[in-house]
C-alpha cells in the first residue's frame, strides 16, 4: 500500500488526475481521500526510486498528455501529383532493374515493380545465370498489353508489361586486386637513414 502512497504523491505533484479503487473519502471540501492525507505525511517514500509500475505509469501519461500536432489531410490530387510514379514520365524505352520470380522452361516471369509483370524468354548466352530470385535489366515497352479485337467494344488485356530482356544486372563487380610480390615490398620499404 506505501507504493500506491508514494505513486499518488507524485501524481499530485504533478498535477495528474488520479483514480483509485478505495470509496474512503474524507470529509473535507478538497475532495482528497483518507489515504492520500497519510501519504502526503510520509517525505520519505517522494526521496526513494520509483518502481517498476510508477515508472512505467508515468511513461504512459506523458505519452497521453503530450501534444502533437496532426499535419493537415493532403487532397488526392496534391498526393498524385507528388507520387515517384506520376515523376517517371512515359515508361516507354526506360531501363528498369526486374526480378525473376518463375520460371517455366524457356520463360522467364519478371517483376520489376509495375502494376503487371513481364515474359521474357530466356536468352541462350549464359542460360545458366537466369535462375529464380536474380535480378536483370530491362527495356520497358509498354507497361500493359492490352488491345482491342474485332467486334469488341473494350480493350482486353494480358495482364502483362511487354518489355525486353538486356541481361543479368550485376552490381559491385569487384576487380581483383594486383599481387604485391618480394620484390615489389622491397622497393617499397623506405631506406634506413643512418
Amino acid at each position: 500500500m506505501a507504493h500506491m502512497a508514494a505513486l499518488r504523491c507524485v501524481l499530485r505533484a504533478r498535477r495528474v488526475p488520479t483514480i483509485s479503487c478505495s470509496c474512503r473519502y474524507d470529509s473535507s471540501v478538497s475532495g482528497e481521500r483518507s489515504s492520500d492525507v497519510k501519504a502526503e505525511g510520509s517525505e520519505d517514500a517522494m526521496g526513494k526510486k520509483k518502481g517498476g509500475f510508477a515508472e512505467a505509469f508515468l511513461k504512459f501519461q506523458d505519452m497521453v498528455t503530450r501534444e502533437t500536432v496532426p499535419e493537415p489531410p493532403q487532397r488526392f490530387s496534391t498526393l498524385l501529383r507528388n507520387s515517384k510514379w506520376i515523376d517517371l514520365g512515359d515508361p516507354e524505352g526506360r531501363i528498369v532493374i526486374g526480378r525473376i520470380f518463375h520460371i517455366i522452361e524457356d520463360d522467364l516471369y519478371i517483376d520489376f515493380g509495375g502494376k503487371f509483370h513481364c515474359v521474357c524468354r530466356r536468352p541462350a548466352k549464359n542460360s545458366g545465370g537466369y535462375i529464380r530470385g536474380a535480378r536483370v535489366r530491362l527495356r520497358l515497352n509498354d507497361m500493359e498489353m492490352s488491345s482491342r479485337f474485332l467486334g469488341a467494344e473494350k480493350d482486353l488485356t494480358l495482364l502483362e508489361a511487354d518489355a525486353t530482356l538486356l541481361g543479368l544486372h550485376r552490381t559491385g563487380e569487384k576487380k581483383p586486386k594486383p599481387q604485391v610480390t618480394a620484390d615489389r615490398m622491397e622497393a617499397r620499404k623506405p631506406e634506413a637513414q643512418p
